[in-house]
């Protein structure tokens, strides 16, 4: 029997683990029923690869999702209407409906990126500007010490 070691996701950009978790209690706070669908999402977005579809007519709705145990892919078709309307090729859910995990991956990656965005925009410090006038004379008077050092002659 052959096993396969999971890679980490490749899904761009990457996300912290701190953030998955923060996400995923946040979820399952406000959906108690479906916790145990959603730890096993948050597996597939640590551990699985998560691809966006390429045509531009599927981007943003549309993503190529690897399998949690396996080395297939499924095609989960995001609805606006929220998870319930989310569509999957998984045959679990074809035969089962409800909600699927691999449609609650693409979710919790959304909401990942989202958070992470939302941080790094928030944790950008500017880069100081000069408040000078640089035509004006330095408004304050050098030491002997570096007056010595900006002496070319000595």
């Amino acid at each position: 029997m052959q096993t396969t070691t999971p890679q980490a996701q490749d899904s761009s950009p990457s996300i912290s683990l701190a953030t998955l978790r923060a996400v995923l209690a946040k979820g399952q706070a406000a959906h108690p029923e479906l916790a145990p669908r959603m730890e096993r999402a948050a597996m597939i977005v640590a551990l699985r690869s998560i691809s966006p579809a390429m045509a531009p007519e599927n981007r943003g709705t549309c993503y190529w999702v690897q399998s949690e145990c396996a080395d297939r892919e499924y095609w989960i078709s995001l609805s606006e209407r929220g998870y319930r309307g989310d569509r999957c090729t998984y045959p679990d859910y074809q035969q089962r409906g409800g909600t699927c995990k691999h449609a609650i991956a693409v979710r919790l990656l959304q909401a990942c990126q989202r958070r992470e965005q939302a941080t790094t925009v928030d944790n950008v410090i500017p880069f100081p500007t000069p408040t000078l006038d640089p035509d004006q004379p330095i408004p304050y008077v050098l030491t002997d010490k570096a007056l010595s050092v900006t002496d070319p002659v000595a």
